[in-house]
């Protein structure tokens, strides 16, 4: 992939604890639960990611490394008390290179990185605009889905001959599950589910690192 410039808000490129040394964690569960659920929008919206997991460069996994990715940003923010966006863009793209074989040399790591940090401030601040307009459009296209309106092809690489039927799951995308202490009822899950007090209902992927 070819390099080309991108139009990033620097006010979102780095964030810190307001308590020196403490992790960024947001004690609110309200701001926790939406923050989760933005991080997930934004790496679900990352292209080259989606290309990706569609072709499943990462093997049958390709999903489960994807919502692993979501948990370990997230995973960030409680570890540490200063994040740059740049350290949270090499995590993406070590985790494209390890996972995926691909390496990204579009700068569009950045970007979503940013969106992170953005997302973070927003909902300390109890602002959740942002998370809310992501998640309603992810709910749109995955309803255009569901109703023919768009087609989610497998990306073909060479050498590939899997057929169609091996896409089927590949229209519907389930959300990761974050959260340890919300069982899921046995249906299949159509997306994120947010309940009655604007909380995602999600489960916690194991770690890969």
């Amino acid at each position: 992939m070819s390099s080309h410039t991108l139009n990033i808000d620097t006010s979102n490129y780095i964030i810190e604890s307001p308590v020196k040394g403490t992790p960024l964690t947001l004690a609110d569960k309200t701001a926790r639960a939406r923050f989760e659920l933005g991080v997930c929008m934004a790496i679900y919206g990352w292209d080259d990611l989606q290309t990706a997991v569609t072709a499943q460069w990462g093997g049958p996994e390709s999903s489960e490394k994807r919502d692993w990715l979501v948990g370990s940003v997230v995973d960030m923010f409680d570890e540490a008390s200063y994040l740059e966006a740049e350290d949270i863009e090499d995590r993406l793209l070590g985790v494209m290179e390890d996972e995926f074989g691909t390496i990204i040399e579009d700068d569009s790591g950045l970007p979503v990185a940013a969106q992170v940090i953005g997302m973070y401030k927003e909902c300390a601040e109890g602002n959740f605009a942002t998370v809310d307009a992501l998640y309603a459009a992810y709910q749109a296209r995955e309803d255009q889905k569901k109703a023919g309106l768009i087609t989610t092809e497998k990306v073909t690489v060479e050498g590939d001959e899997s057929d169609s039927s091996d896409d089927e799951n590949d229209n519907g995308e389930d959300v990761p599950a974050l959260k340890e202490d919300v069982e899921m009822e046995e249906a299949e899950p159509q997306g994120p589910v947010i309940d009655d007090d604007g909380f995602e209902l999600v489960q916690k992927k194991g770690r890969r690192r």
